[in-house]
């Protein structure tokens, strides 16, 4: 794309990178951040609610694997519908990845995964691992659609790093949630904590990779392996809570900053920052062989010209 511009007498072209071009994400403000959140919050709720009430007919201690599995998937298709009307397949994810040639760059959030998943393995029957993994699955879809997904797409007109950044944190407030079942305060912060640093990763792995499988891929991993050890949530003391934060939390957050820094994602007006070709008037070489010679070196941000371009440039 070229963008011809005349000031008094003077005259040039700003050509924009292609391949940045292809990060383009649409922005708009079709939907309210506050109304998916509270959304959000009373799918959430209304799915507790449900799971403590059956709680209550001693269910082999609670409910089992189908009921979380249904409860998360029913959240999904709430917000799969709110997709759906938006129309935002392509603006949440849904899709395959736009630069294959960066998956690498969820390297941290897949070791952290694989270590949960190799401390969690234990002697299970095929059948028992399979519906664990079901649960996960459902628990890393359900969530990453909502807080990668609608969240952070919701945000994205105010910039792509603030809208990583606030989704995470929005993730990791939702976990503090887990007070209402009497867990422990230390450990609910340490889950809120945890919960924020990985998802300011994984919500960067989401907008530099350009799909959202790879986060809900990695989550689910990663509950796998919480799931499969299976460990009582207990309280910790403070100074282990301050440790486990900056030992596990704070790589992932700095990882994530890092890697949504606003110089590689997209900006408040949905396009990279783009490297443009400003050329001002002047006086080319007298040949015609060097004049497109030169029009070609000035243009060389492709491997070769498109031949009108150079021919625009040739005719000034």
């Amino acid at each position: 794309m070229t963008t011809t511009t005349t000031a008094g007498a003077e005259t040039w072209i700003e050509v924009e990178d292609p391949q940045l071009a292809q990060d383009d994400v649409p922005v708009s403000k079709d939907v309210g951040t506050r109304r998916l959140l509270v959304l959000q919050l009373l799918v959430f709720l209304v799915s507790a609610l449900v799971g403590l009430a059956l709680s209550t007919f001693d269910l082999e201690g609670g409910p089992d694997k189908v009921l979380i599995t249904g409860s998360k998937l029913a959240s999904a298709a709430v917000a799969l519908s709110i997709v759906d009307r938006l129309g935002w397949y392509r603006r949440v994810g849904l899709g395959p990845p736009r630069r294959w040639n960066r998956l690498w760059l969820a390297w941290l959030p897949a070791l952290y995964a694989v270590a949960t998943l190799a401390g969690g393995t234990s002697d299970r029957a095929v059948l028992s691992v399979l519906g664990v993994a079901g649960v996960a699955l459902a628990i890393g879809f359900e969530e990453e659609l909502w807080t990668r997904g609608l969240v952070l797409e919701s945000l994205r007109w105010k910039g792509t790093t603030v809208a990583v950044v606030l989704s995470a944190l929005w993730f990791g407030l939702l976990h503090s949630l887990n007070l209402l079942s009497g867990q422990p305060a230390t450990a609910t912060l340490a889950q809120v904590g945890f919960a924020t640093a990985y998802g300011l990763a994984v919500g960067a792995v989401r907008v530099r990779v350009g799909t959202l499988w790879l986060p809900i891929a990695l989550h689910a991993l990663y509950d796998l392996g919480v799931l499969l050890r299976g460990d009582e949530v207990v309280g910790l003391p403070w100074r282990e809570l301050v440790g486990f934060l900056i030992v596990f939390a704070l790589p992932l957050a700095i990882f994530g900053l890092v890697l949504a820094r606003p110089s590689k994602v997209p900006g408040p007006d949905g396009r990279m920052r783009r490297r443009r070709v400003r050329v001002e008037p002047w006086r080319w070489p007298e040949s015609e062989a060097a004049r497109r010679a030169e029009a070609a070196n000035v243009l060389g941000r492709w491997p070769a010209p498109p031949p009108d371009l150079v021919d625009q440039w040739y005719r000034r």
